[in-house]
């Protein structure tokens, strides 16, 4: 009999970012090592409210998406959901709404807590939980009742560590990608030519990737000045309140989000980032997997992943910073030192499969024997 897990999160399909990428990714995976997991998230109009799908379930509870009253409407809701799936761990996927759920729902289910913790510093996940009102009451909650943090890197630890979290519960549980379907492209002499006329892209010069959610909170600006400093031309793949602007840009190419970034990545020569409020980026680690250099700003994680050689770090937040970095990628044979150095370390540390195997074995850990699978 499989191991029951709920996992708690805000947002699911349609809304698909890193975090939901991720788990998305993970629940097919923990079937496999024998985890059945039920997925509660939040529901909005046109959405089915429960759907039993071959990896996972899925219910979709209360009304609403960014008001305190849907907020209160998914915890009150999303509690009596978690305690009927009849779990043997709950895992909540952020340090607010979702969080305070699983945590009364493990309360009343009398079963053990994890929490993933994603992102540090300003605008990281304890940044915003203590800026919300009763904040720091709500971390009180939490530090008492979560049995394990997971943390994508040392920098969640070290900061859930300053707020008072016992050691022996901050785990370090990487975010992982699939180094099967994220693979650096055949080294065929033209091949980067022949994708970018597929896909409508300059056939000549330098070109920068970028993917995911375009909006402020991504610094955006100062990637466009970065890449305007080095003269590369920048494709951004994704969707936004910020698209159409950045459409209208010099030297700037938008296009819709696809499920597979992956011929883009062909088709660059770095993938960059200007986010300082990333957790451990999904879309790094899939340009490190796909032999596609990353250049960023400093950022959660982002420090031990370019680490001795494996991308460019940048100096400081800023835009000549950026561009200094993205220009230290661009000539060979850094570019391709850097992707094999960043494909290895991936291989070795953060592919999905190792991550689904800590996660299971962390679930039955934690889970009350009478409740563990035979």
């Amino acid at each position: 009999m499989p191991l029951p897990v709920t996992m708690v999160i805000q947002a699911w399909d349609p809304v698909v970012g890193g975090a939901q990428r991720q788990l998305q990714q993970l629940t097919g995976r923990l079937a496999a090592r024998g985890v059945r997991v039920t997925v509660v998230t939040r529901w909005a109009p046109g959405l089915r409210r429960f759907e039993h799908l071959e990896t996972h379930d899925l219910r979709r509870v209360g009304a609403g998406w960014s008001s305190r009253a849907a907020s209160a409407r998914f915890v009150a809701a999303g509690t009596g959901h978690v305690v009927a799936s009849r779990p043997a761990v709950i895992h909540a996927h952020d340090l607010l709404s979702a969080s305070m759920c699983a945590a009364m729902g493990a309360g009343l289910a009398r079963v053990a807590l994890v929490v993933k913790v994603a992102s540090v510093g300003p605008g990281g996940d304890l940044d915003v939980l203590l800026s919300r009102p009763g904040g720091h009451a709500r971390l009180r909650t939490l530090l008492a009742r979560v049995d394990a943090f997971a943390c994508v890197s040392t920098d969640v630890i070290a900061e859930l560590r300053e707020h008072g979290a016992p050691a022996d519960r901050c785990l370090a549980i990487a975010n992982g990608v699939d180094t099967d379907r994220f693979r650096p492209p055949p080294a065929t002499p033209g091949h980067r030519r022949a994708v970018r006329a597929s896909l409508g892209l300059p056939l000549d010069g330098d070109l920068v990737l970028s993917g995911g959610r375009l909006r402020p909170v991504k610094r955006l600006d100062t990637l466009v000045q970065a890449c305007g400093i080095t003269g590369a031309h920048l494709v951004l793949v994704g969707e936004g309140p910020e698209a159409s602007r950045l459409a209208g840009l010099p030297g700037v190419t938008v296009r819709p989000p696809v499920d597979d970034l992956r011929p883009y990545m062909d088709a660059a020569h770095v993938y960059a980032s200007a986010s300082q409020t990333e957790g451990l980026s999904n879309a790094v680690l899939e340009a490190m997997a796909g032999g596609i250099p990353v250049a960023a700003v400093p950022a959660s994680g982002v420090r031990e992943l370019l680490a001795d050689g494996r991308g460019a770090l940048a100096a400081d937040a800023g835009a000549p910073a950026l561009a200094l970095a993205i220009g230290n990628l661009l000539p060979e044979p850094a570019r391709t030192n850097a992707a094999r150095s960043a494909r290895a370390y991936i291989e070795r540390h953060h592919d999905l499969e190792t991550t689904a195997t800590h996660l299971a074995s962390l679930y039955r850990r934690l889970a009350r024997p009478a409740l563990r699978p035979v």
